[in-house]
């Protein structure tokens, strides 16, 4: 009898550039079954990793160095070789015109509740 192959892991992509915060989340999101979160902290290293993995769902904080979340988002939206993860904004202050005019359906403000976040997580990626 074959062995069935064990089911790929959710590839979760955090963007935070407060690195208690980022890793706080990325051990949360990597503790559950099925998921495995990795840690970057600029638009750049995202935009990197992106064209590495193939990830069902980007976690990115508003306010980045450089490259704010919405540019990263505009450039993933509009770029080759990204995929079209699902995007999840998070901020303490989050621009309501800029989220319009995106057409971003979701964000959380912080500070927010991991549990919160897990239902989220789980809500966009079908988990």
């Amino acid at each position: 009898m074959a062995e069935e192959a064990a089911p790929a892991n959710k590839i979760v992509v955090v963007v935070e550039d407060d690195p208690f915060i980022g890793e706080l989340i990325r051990e949360t999101i990597s503790a559950e079954p099925g998921y495995q979160a990795s840690l970057v902290g600029d638009a750049a290293q995202a935009l990197a990793l992106l064209k590495q993995v193939k990830a069902q769902l980007l976690i990115i904080d508003i306010n980045l160095p450089g490259m704010d979340g919405y540019a990263l988002h505009d450039a993933i939206r509009g770029g080759e070789g990204f995929g079209n993860p699902e995007v999840l904004f998070m901020s303490a202050g989050v621009h309501e015109q800029e989220v319009k005019k995106r057409g971003i359906q979701h964000y959380l403000a912080k500070p927010f509740d991991l549990d919160e976040l897990l239902t989220m997580v789980r809500q966009l990626t079908g988990g």
